[in-house]
């Protein structure tokens, strides 16, 4: 298309160009090589790719929707609202929001229905997450129907998941097992909690289970890949993790006809590196001070040992705190023993020496005595 004699003015913040009685539209014009042009579907996002509100361009397969709600608007007409996910099928997905009208001649469509969606608007929601609205000047078109959808299709890798992400499906490697702990709820009953570390190709997160779902741990190994639906990533103080959410469900060794790579050994980050709030790092160094233990009572009222000692690894030095079974372990540790100190955490120091801490899964490797 080549536009004559068009303006452009300012809308709602961004720019657009308009055609008046001057101006002129040709179709097809004569002399354009349409090579020298970018193809159509650069132009267009696929779901997981819209990070930013503003006007947007969208291709992708319905594989929800919710039901149509109605509420009463300030003037007492009904309006009525309705959401669908819109997915690549690669992981990525993103809400469609239709209303009033749109809800009719949109909403009809089938789950399995590749759309194409032109002008629609993004706009960011109060928890940060980015919703597509359809409004009237949305256009809509079918491309295919009948996608067949399966729950690997919306598969997300461990490196792409974000705090606030939902319904998140991913596959991974078993790489750390936490004990089961119980606590007192607020009704005075008990509830219990423990947490996998996963692993895939991209990157580690944590998988807290609660009260049922806890049995898990008793019945998955290292090493075992699991399947998990509907999950949920929220931040908290020990970094990002996941949490089933309403509906969701782990499988042990699913048969999915696809094999994840096994566990690799995680890489080592020097001292010199370490930085306030890393966590799930790995350290190794000589002892060069000598392991004291202590027992301390903790805030569940629980008595533990803890052991602290130094280590350095030629950049730097760190002192390491490593409590109950762990303490133990490195009780009577000479100097010069090299030690491996795996999915540790480094916390605020108040000297120049750095100093990290065990969690969950922290493992220790003493890897000679020389």
């Amino acid at each position: 298309m080549r536009i004559l004699h068009g303006y452009t003015r300012e809308r709602q913040g961004e720019v657009e160009v308009n055609v008046g009685r001057r101006g002129e539209l040709y179709m097809e014009p004569m002399g354009v090589k349409p090579e020298e042009y970018p193809p159509v579907e650069e132009f267009f996002l696929e779901p997981g790719g819209v990070h930013e509100a503003g006007r947007v361009n969208l291709i992708g397969v319905v594989v929800e929707k919710s039901p149509v709600s109605t509420f009463m608007r300030r003037d007492g007409q009904e309006g009525r609202v309705m959401r669908m996910r819109l997915s690549d099928l690669k992981g990525g997905e993103v809400t469609l929001v239709l209303w009033d009208d749109r809800v009719e001649d949109v909403g009809e469509v089938e789950v399995g229905t590749r759309l194409k969606i032109v002008e629609g608007r993004a706009r960011r929601r109060v928890d940060g997450r980015i919703e597509v609205h359809i409004s009237k000047s949305t256009w809509v078109e079918v491309v295919e129907e009948g996608v067949e959808i399966t729950t690997l299709s919306r598969r997300r890798k461990i490196g792409e998941i974000r705090a606030g992400m939902r319904d998140i499906n991913l596959l991974a490697r078993v790489v750390g097992i936490g004990r089961i702990r119980t606590f007192e709820r607020r009704d005075g009953s008990e509830g219990r909690v423990a947490s996998l570390l996963l692993q895939d190709d991209s990157g580690s997160v944590r998988l807290s289970l609660w009260d049922d779902d806890v049995d898990l741990v008793e019945r998955v190994r290292e090493g075992d890949t699991i399947y998990v639906e509907r999950a949920y990533a929220r931040e908290g103080l020990g970094g990002l993790s996941l949490s089933l959410g309403s509906g969701g469900r782990v499988a042990i060794n699913p048969e999915l006809g696809e094999t994840l790579p096994m566990i690799r050994r995680r890489d080592v980050t020097k001292i010199e590196d370490l930085r306030e709030g890393m966590g799930d790092v790995t350290v190794e160094g000589k002892v060069v001070e000598e392991p004291s233990l202590r027992e301390v009572t903790t805030k569940r009222g629980e008595t533990v040992k803890v052991a602290s000692f130094v280590i350095d690894d030629g950049t730097g030095e760190a002192r390491v705190s490593v409590w109950r079974e762990l303490a133990e372990k490195v009780e009577g540790l000479p100097l010069g023993v090299k030690v491996r100190i795996e999915n540790c955490y480094v916390r605020p120091s108040y000297t120049e020496t750095k100093e990290v801490t065990s969690g969950t899964f922290t493992k220790i490797r003493i890897e000679d005595e020389t």
